[in-house]
């Protein structure tokens, strides 16, 4: 889970800036195959849009977990690569704690 170093895999490669944002969310979700003559796989469900959530309020270059996401980290060490956002008011969730990535500075673009 390293937003930094997708990001600067594709600085590498890429003539402008790229900042990307990601956003995780762990539940139950429904996929499945759409369309009649050209199939599309799709993914649906609360932890989807959960997911869209913590990337539309993240910050780019980082990673934004809600609190379950974080929980199910089993390595202690992946857990204190996060901080914690309490009191973050989510669109459509009400007030949640949350956690964004911690920044790494040897990983953003250089001026």
């Amino acid at each position: 889970i390293n937003a930094e170093y997708m990001g600067s895999m594709l600085l590498e490669t890429a003539p402008v800036t790229v900042r990307v944002r990601a956003g995780i969310a762990s539940g139950p979700v429904t996929a499945g195959i759409i369309g009649k003559q050209r199939f599309q796989w799709d993914v649906w469900g609360d932890t989807v849009n959960t997911a869209s959530r913590m990337e539309s309020h993240g910050a780019p270059m980082r990673v934004h977990v809600t609190a379950e996401t974080h929980a199910a980290l089993r390595d202690e060490a992946l857990q204190g690569d996060f901080e914690a956002r309490p009191g973050l008011e989510v669109k459509g969730l009400g007030t949640r704690t949350t956690y964004l990535s911690k920044e790494h500075a040897e990983l953003l673009p250089r001026p």
